[in-house]
């Protein structure tokens, strides 16, 4: 940005916040359900014990008989252990949650891009949201 112009500071943090927000829905939204090219990634992450916005979720919402659950069977490779994983995502539905979230954070990026005072910024973001997302704000 600095390059094509763009010096003023304000303007600088707005974009900033604007990318990391659009990243973390990205990456959450990866972490869910997959990429076409690697649909098996959501299991993958269970298995390899990653952290992703699921777990983050389960741990911060779930009852303690369903955390122990988690804490017993996450990071393991084994079918069973994974399918209890999974049991617990689908008991506190979470894709339901994931799309109310994703639908707050899309809300908080189309505010910060309205903000945005260059028009063609603001363009360009939205090509960027509809490229990641399939829609616009």
């Amino acid at each position: 940005m600095l390059m094509t112009g763009y010096r003023d500071p304000r303007l600088l943090q707005n974009v900033k916040a604007i990318t990391n927000l659009v990243g973390i829905v990205h990456s959450a939204k990866t972490d869910l359900v997959g990429t076409p090219y690697h649909p098996e990634k959501f299991e993958q992450n269970i298995a390899n014990g990653m952290c992703t916005w699921q777990l983050a979720m389960a741990l911060e919402y779930a009852p303690w008989e369903d955390r122990k659950i988690l804490l017993e069977n996450y990071g393991s490779s084994r079918a069973e252990n994974i399918e209890e994983v999974k049991g617990v995502y689908e008991k506190m539905e979470l894709h339901k949650m994931y799309a109310q979230w994703e639908e707050e954070k899309c809300y908080d990026i189309s505010d910060l891009v309205a903000q945005l005072p260059a028009e063609d910024l603001q363009k360009y973001f939205s090509h960027v949201f509809i490229a990641l997302f399939g829609r616009n704000f």
